[in-house]
């Protein structure tokens, strides 16, 4: 019985899913019975209501539709669609779908924080889209064919005008996006081409997809349209335009980057390339091409170049607490969505006001509305949401003026919301209107405003507007009592009435009408000079805030004592009570009865009426404050500081230390519990104060934790979970509140969950938490207090190149590129099948700018891990590159000549291989291939397809193939040069310099050298010395830093160089010392008596020169200076050719004026003129 049940059961499921799925013809009766989108709006949620529509978008990917009354109108409502619905329905899975009529039957609901349509019971078109083609094989101009219907296929002709992460072409009539080609016919920027395909829409842009292409014809140009921001429309979308004298705001490569003219107009350039030498403010002109998202028009610029650098612009910033935006979405009654974000975040919460609620309910029942406190609040939240809508539309244009408290605790903005197009204070008119109260918790900020708000919302309660009307339609609950008895927190915060200045226990808030209503914490109030309007025990914030030598009553716990010092606190304030008479211990509660009175600015109770009321009560937690919170606020409070480098001491044992965010703070230690140069992790004591200054004591040895050292992430990895560790890396990627951190060792998540952190890619970080698996994934999640940025900029490391086969736990968390990838298939997550040479792998893209059906050259992305794999994770389509047809070969000097950027290949010997550098070079000249993932040997002919670049100067290939196409053939002998061939002709080659001597230390392990012919740098430390000459020095010539370089490749490339006998006895003599005079002589006779001296001229001058001088004259006079310079221009003249170093040996002796003439005057001259002949 049970087996026919599940049949009968299974037949039916699998029926309903077919006649669920299968597209049904509607009846001119459910026409006639549904609704209009604006009247699905209206409708309450959890109401079912038929509705019909166009879809207009599709939402979340192809999980959901926006739908409209009308293809261009800008009033949706969110279609949720069932599985079985999604490949039919959604324009991800079936374009056809966009701009279609359909009759949806679904409850009202809330989505994604949009209004919706769910759970949906039926689906159809009103008519079939028609999947004929009646444009096939005419070609249409590009205007006509952006008028053709989505879905079908069009024919266009057109030049080229961008093809990097986005492909565009036009022609005389109009522009359009190419999107996902169906084959890899190469093509580029200049080309005049026939492109067929399917029309589409992508949220707004015109595109062609899944097409073919002819090129017809190539280096063909197209001047751009010069136009002004606010003729950026649909006349000219997916047209190459200008935009001239405009000025750039903050530069967002990874978003959006605003760019505005005089006028005020503003428009978007999404994800511009890297710009250098353009900064924020500065006036450029722009070249891009017109594009649109979700009926916002903006600029896709190809290329740094794009944007040319026009002046400074003006140094008036305007108000620094203001920032430019557009309206994206309307979440709530006090809550929207906008872009581009700013301080990591594109939701504002409207600050000075607090709107009802609407979270809590999916729908409010009208008749409960008037007694029932949860339906009034969600309808009032309702009214509230709707009224904002009428104020603010997606797209409009928005000033964003924001406080002291930049952020809540939720990450959010907090901001007041100016509409650009008339100056409306949204925030001031939605209290205004009766749809919002005022909510100023303390700063409240200038008064100006405070008053202005206040003003409105007494305005508005007089008047009975809103949630202030008297009828039955009244709020019930202010939006701040719902949430405390929604969420169970209850209460907490004090109630301070701003004429009277009294202030209220949390719950008798309503003692204060809401035009006077301020919060606070108790500290707060009293410190602001507000008293309290019931009975209450006096508190230490009471006698810190009380005039010095007020008589106080104050009772508080025991956190340390110093002699007669007792520090105390309770839960608003700390002081020092000084009694010889008490005998309590830390964690005792006391009552003391005193007059207060400063002891050199340390406040102090000095009393003998004093008593412990109750033993071992405990002591509080230390509040953990940064160094700056060192304060009057803190003053006599046990806190904790984090992070703690301890700098310098002085003679009075006090510490100068800094916290982790740098302020610089003294700790007072006469017990000298930290140690200068030492970096703690948490250092607690009671704040006091003494010689003008807060300081932090440290109570024992206890209060002074350790610091945990900086460990490399690999050891991080390798820990047991539930360490705690601290890392520091560099951050590759950012997703939600993941950071992805690596050092040279390994890569790990950083989460931070609490707002406020706000670094970017790029960045240097430390972070400091116990490890821990989310799901198979390691990360730490560090507080905000343990997470910094200590080096913003740093630059991002080069991706590790890796295939298939690598990715596993060793590469997690790491920037990573995978080459020659081709993807296969998608599903439903944004989860790409793909292969490469090694086997498959998968790539988590959820924006889904990956395209299945394609190969790309290479993918970079961090490796991630989820569901139970590993994934590449691309953070942006400038990640993924489509490979390209191979270039023509060409020699390595035409290579050097090409543009920065362009494809080459090349074919060489590699000559030489160090860290991150490899040679090559062929009979045309020499490059270098920056990188370490070359797989051929010194001696192998290889083949190199990369893309030129210059760094610093030197040429080179980056994002390179190497293919050995024969091994071993051997290195090409170097060039014999000297200093004065040193240049951009020999750069990369190998090369070889004779006679050289190191004469001394230069930076980075380098030396200055020099040969016959001049200076130049020998780049090794480890083959070369100081003072030394050699024979010769072989290496490869490069440049950096401004200078060509020699750079040996091993020791077998540096030959010694060892003098001639009469060479060492030429330098003894020159060296002076007269009692070697008669030993160097005679080694002189003995080479001229030996025939080693062969030169007659020579000998004879040394014979004349021993024999008639007496050697007493010869030992002890000038002479022997002036015989050792003549016999040794005499060697470089007539045995070797002409050295400088004879010239400079001869000038510092004139210059010591130790006798007038070395040799005659004409002479000296002949010789510095370099003429050798006449010399002789």
């Amino acid at each position: 019985m049970k087996k026919w049940t599940s049949i009968l059961l299974i037949f039916a499921l699998v029926f309903s899913n077919i006649l669920a799925a299968t597209p049904l013809s509607v009846s001119a009766a459910e026409q006639s019975n549904s609704i209009t989108v604006a009247e699905a709006l209206a409708t309450p949620q959890g109401t079912d209501v038929t509705m019909t529509g166009y879809i207009v978008a599709g939402f979340n990917g192809q999980y959901a539709v926006e739908v409209a009354d009308s293809t261009d109108a800008t009033e949706t409502i969110v279609v949720k669609l069932e599985s079985e619905q999604r490949s039919e329905f959604s324009p991800v899975n079936n374009p056809s779908a966009l701009h279609q009529q359909i009759v949806v039957t679904g409850t009202r609901d809330v989505y994604s924080n949009r209004e919706s349509i769910e759970y949906v019971s039926s689906i159809s078109f009103v008519s079939e889209p028609n999947p004929d083609d009646p444009n096939d094989g005419d070609t249409l101009t590009i205007a006509q064919a952006r008028n053709v219907a989505a879905g079908e296929t069009v024919t266009v002709e057109g030049m080229v005008t961008a093809n990097g992460t986005k492909t565009f072409i036009q022609d005389d009539t109009a522009g359009i996006n190419l999107y996902s080609p169906a084959d890899s016919t190469p093509f580029s920027v200049g080309d005049f081409v026939k492109v067929t395909g399917e029309r589409e829409d992508y949220n707004g842009l015109q595109e062609i997809s899944n097409y073919t292409v002819e090129v017809l014809s190539s280096n063909q140009s197209v001047t751009p349209q010069t136009v002004t921001i606010d003729q950026v429309n649909e006349k000219v979308e997916g047209e190459l335009i200008r935009l001239e004298n405009v000025t750039i705001g903050p530069i967002n490569t990874n978003g959006n980057t605003f760019i505005e003219d005089d006028n005020g107009n503003s428009i978007a350039i999404y994800q511009i390339p890297a710009l250098e030498h353009i900064s924020a403010g500065n006036i450029v002109n722009v070249t891009a091409i017109g594009t649109e998202f979700k009926g916002t028009y903006q600029l896709h610029v190809e290329q740094a170049d794009d944007v040319e650098f026009v002046s400074e612009g003006s140094d008036d910033n305007g108000d620094p607490n203001t920032y430019e935006a557009t309206v994206t979405s309307v979440v709530d009654g006090d809550t929207i969505h906008f872009e581009p974000a700013i301080f990591g975040s594109d939701t504002v919460r409207y600050v000075n006001i607090d709107t009802p609620e609407t979270y809590h309910l999916n729908s409010y029942d009208s008749s409960l509305i008037n007694t029932d406190p949860d339906h009034a609040q969600k309808y009032h939240g309702e009214q509230a949401k709707e009224h904002l809508k009428s104020l603010l539309q997606p797209g409009d244009e928005i000033t964003l003026k924001v406080g002291e408290e930049i952020t809540d605790a939720y990450g959010r903005v907090l901001a007041q919301v100016i509409r650009k197009s008339d100056g409306l204070n949204t925030n001031l008119e939605m209290v205004k209107q009766g749809f919002a109260s005022t909510y100023f918790i303390w700063p409240v900020g200038d008064m100006e405003t405070y008053n202005k708000f206040q003003s409105a919302v007494k305005e508005a309660k007089d008047n009975k507007r809103g949630i202030w009307s008297d009828t039955n339609t009244d709020v019930l609950e202010l939006p701040f009592v719902f949430r405390a008895r929604d969420e169970g927190d209850g209460l907490s915060r004090y109630v301070g009435n701003s004429d009277t200045k009294l202030y209220y226990e949390p719950a008798n808030w309503a003692e204060v009408p809401v035009e006077k209503r301020i919060f606070f914490s108790e500290e707060e109030a009293i410190a602001n000079g507000y008293t309290p309007a019931f009975e209450r025990d006096s508190k230490i914030a009471d006698a810190r805030y009380a005039p010095v030598g007020s008589s106080v009553s104050i009772s508080g716990v025991v956190t340390h004592i110093s002699g007669d010092n007792y520090y105390i606190q309770d839960d608003t304030a700390g002081i020092v009570v000084r009694s010889s008479n008490l005998d309590a211990k830390v964690g005792d509660k006391i009552l003391a009865n005193g007059v207060t009175s400063e002891y050199y600015g340390m406040l102090q109770v000095v009393t003998e009426d004093v008593k412990v009321t109750e033993a071992g009560v405990g002591g509080p937690s230390p509040s953990y404050i940064k160094a700056t919170d060192l304060g009057e606020s803190t003053e006599g409070t046990l806190v904790a500081i984090e992070n703690v480098s301890v700098n310098s001491v002085d003679s009075n044992h006090n510490y100068t230390a800094t916290d982790g965010n740098g302020n610089t703070f003294v700790i007072d230690s006469d017990q000298d519990l930290v140690q200068t140069g030492k970096t703690y992790d948490t250092i607690i004591g009671v704040v006091d104060y003494n010689f003008n200054t807060f300081k932090l004591v440290p109570r024992s040895s206890e209060d002074v934790i350790e610091d945990i050292p900086v460990s490399t992430i690999e050891e991080a990895r390798t820990a047991e979970l539930d360490t705690k560790v601290q890392i520091e890396g560099i951050v590759t990627a950012i997703s939600g509140q993941n950071y992805y951190v690596q050092d040279e060792t390994a890569g790990i998540v950083v989460r931070v969950e609490e707002p406020g952190f706000t670094a970017q890619v790029g960045d240097k970080i430390r972070a400091k938490a116990r490890t821990e698996e989310y799901f198979g994934l390691l990360e730490i999640i560090p507080t905000l207090h343990n997470v910094s940025i200590i080096e913003a900029g740093v630059g991002v490391p080069e991706p590790k190149l890796i295939t298939s086969a690598d990715m596993n736990e060793a590469l997690e968390g790491q920037l990573v590129v995978i080459k020659n990838v081709t993807v296969d298939s998608a599903d439903e997550h944004g989860n790409y099948q793909a292969t490469d040479s090694d086997g498959s792998l998968v790539i988590d893209n959820d924006e889904r700018f990956i395209q299945t059906g394609t190969t790309y050259e290479q993918i970079i992305g961090v490796l991630d891990y989820n569901y139970d794999e590993y994934k590449i994770m691309p953070r942006s389509m400038e990640d993924v590159t489509v490979k390209q047809a191979e270039p023509e070969l060409s020699s390595i000097a035409d290579a050097r000549n090409r543009d920065q950027g362009t494809r080459v290949k090349v074919e060489g010997i590699l000559t030489a291989k160090f860290d991150d550098m490899t040679y090559i070079q062929d009979d045309t000249a020499g490059i270098a291939l920056y990188g370490t993932e070359v797989d051929a040997h010194v001696g192998d002919k290889v083949k190199v397809v990369g893309t030129t670049k210059e760094y610093y100067g030197l040429s080179e290939l980056v994002d390179y193939e190497v293919k050995v196409i024969e091994s071993e053939v051997g290195i090409p002998t170097a060039k014999n040069i000297t200093s004065a061939d040193v240049g951009e002709s020999l750069e990369g080659q190998l090369v070889t310099l004779s006679m050289v001597t190191i004469d001394g230390n230069a930076e980075h392990g380098e030396y200055f050298a020099s040969d016959k012919t001049g200076e130049f740098i020998v780049d090794n430390n480890s083959f070369v010395e100081v003072g030394k000459t050699y024979e010769s020095i072989t290496g490869i010539l490069t440049y950096d830093f401004g200078s060509y370089k020699l750079v040996p490749r091993t020791g077998e490339d540096v030959v010694l160089y060892t003098p001639s006998p009469e060479e060492v006895l030429i330098d003894t003599l020159l060296a002076g010392d007269s009692t070697k005079s008669k030993e160097v002589a005679s080694g002189f006779i003995r080479l001229v008596e030996n025939g080693t001296l062969a030169n007659k001229e020579v000998a004879n001058l040394i014979e004349q020169t021993l024999y008639e001088n007496s050697y007493q004259d010869f030992f002890t006079t000038i002479k022997i200076k002036r015989i050792a310079l003549q016999i040794r221009i005499l060697l470089e003249i007539v045995e070797r050719d002409f050295h400088f170093s004879t010239i400079e040996k001869i000038v510092n002796y004139q210059a010591e004026k130790r006798f007038t003439r070395i040799i005659e005057r004409d002479i000296y001259d002949i010789l510095v003129s370099g003429n050798l002949k006449k010399a002789k």
